[in-house]
């Protein structure tokens, strides 16, 4: 598995929003993980089961949670709800709250029953600690979401299979050697620059395919895909830029590829695709 070593810079924040006092609690977020939802409180329970088929699941099952919050009359409820965001070791990280009930209506969807593996992707600002009184006593940073999108496997290893002219089973590995870099905070200018590459990007899959998978590894022996890092971008303007770095070693050989990521505001973009990377980090 890859190492991933993070950029030293996590302000997350553009010169607007880092010079604003009324922002200074809030920095940028692009996360990968798990929504699920919780009552924060007795009476929202209560009042949840009032409106539940009578006879219903007590705790409540993710399929009933789904079919009562998805109602529109219920959406009252679903806005009282305590959603949480879940990472890597399955624990809850982050408490969310919607922008607007677009939002709302993706953290629903994001917890409907799936035949399928799927990922949640969260865009938006973190804020300070919640109040015990907002999720039933549980402490933690709150994300306001202005962007909830949800993938399912097959629906990944779709994309990257037509992106790249391979089979599903070639897709999978690619998609299995990527994955462990998925697996952080999100909450940092090099971890929302990686997360965004690493689901955006095709091109990192093919290069990386290229390098660990040859066509004729007797006359070109395959690399092993062993780091990547992040690092602010050396020539930085008005714009907050950060290199998304990936080394390949092979018999002492190293290669290290770079793509170039715009994260100055909450939606990052690519601005360089990938490059031969030169200077050591």
């Amino acid at each position: 598995m890859p190492n991933i070593i993070p950029d030293s810079c996590s302000c997350g924040q553009d010169t607007d929003t880092a010079n604003s006092s009324a922002n200074t609690n809030y920095t940028y977020f692009y996360g990968i993980g798990n929504i699920s939802v919780d009552f924060p409180s007795l009476n929202i329970e209560k009042e949840f089961y009032q409106v539940a088929p009578k006879g219903s699941n007590n705790p409540p099952n993710v399929k009933l949670l789904f079919d009562v919050l998805s109602k529109a009359e219920n959406k009252y409820l679903a806005k009282e709800m305590c959603w949480k965001f879940q990472q890597g070791s399955g624990l809850a990280t982050f408490i969310l709250t919607p922008n607007s009930d677009l939002e709302l209506a993706s953290l629903i969807s994001g917890i409907e029953p799936l035949f399928d593996i799927d990922y949640d992707v969260v865009i938006g600002l973190k804020g300070p600690l919640s109040s015990p009184q907002m999720c039933n006593g549980v402490i933690l940073p709150v994300i306001t979401c202005n962007k909830v999108m949800t993938y399912t496997l097959k629906n990944i290893i779709s994309n990257i299979s037509k992106e790249l002219g391979v089979d599903k089973a070639t897709a999978t590995d690619l998609f299995k050697l990527m994955l462990p870099l998925l697996d952080n905070p999100g909450d940092t200018d090099g971890y929302r620059a990686l997360n965004y590459v690493t689901l955006n990007y095709m091109q990192i899959y093919k290069r990386t395919m290229e390098l660990v998978s040859p066509v004729d590894p007797q006359k070109n022996p395959p690399y092993n895909f062993v780091e990547v890092r992040t690092v602010p971008a050396n020539i930085q303007g008005e714009r907050k830029l950060i290199d998304v770095i990936y080394t390949y070693n092979r018999l002492g050989e190293q290669i290290r590829l770079a793509c170039r990521v715009d994260i100055t505001g909450l939606y990052p973009f690519l601005v360089s695709p990938i490059f031969p990377y030169y200077t050591n980090p």
